[in-house]
């Protein structure tokens, strides 16, 4: 009997060991945004939350002055062509695009950001301001 239960013992160690291998998936959980309902479908969620950066994005991030001056220089150069030069050529305009990546802590705060892709021949400062309106994310 007493070899009987310490082979039951071993076996019992040995098959929870092989388990400890054995990986679940795990579904990521979105971070919660105020305003959007976690209730919501998947596809709802996800577009009320993007629309919440977008709009968190849209309130928090300044073009940096060097970047609106540098501008105002360019905008000043056609602005002072004849204006059948200037009929002609299109009226320059500060744009781009920033893509940045970041990552949402259990606790809700934003880490690990940064620029994935700049488009528009937009400056440095540009970049740390997007990321500086990225860091003041809250959830």
């Amino acid at each position: 009997m007493r070899y009987a239960l310490f082979v039951w013992a071993i076996l019992s160690v040995w098959s929870l060991r092989a388990q400890d291998s054995i990986v679940d998936p795990v579904e990521p959980i979105p971070p919660l945004l105020e305003g959007c309902d976690p209730l919501l479908p998947t596809e709802e969620y996800n577009a009320c939350f993007w629309k919440g950066i977008q709009r968190h994005i849209g309130r928090t991030f300044e073009i940096p002055r060097v970047e609106r001056d540098a501008f105002s220089a360019v905008h000043a150069q056609w602005a002072a062509l004849p204006k059948k030069v200037r009929k002609n050529t299109p009226e320059p305009m500060l744009e781009g695009r920033i893509w940045v990546a970041f990552v949402v802590e259990k606790d809700g705060s934003v880490n690990e950001i940064q620029v994935v892709r700049m488009e528009g021949g937009l400056m440095k400062e540009t970049e740390e301001a997007a990321m500086d309106a990225v860091r003041s994310l809250r959830f």
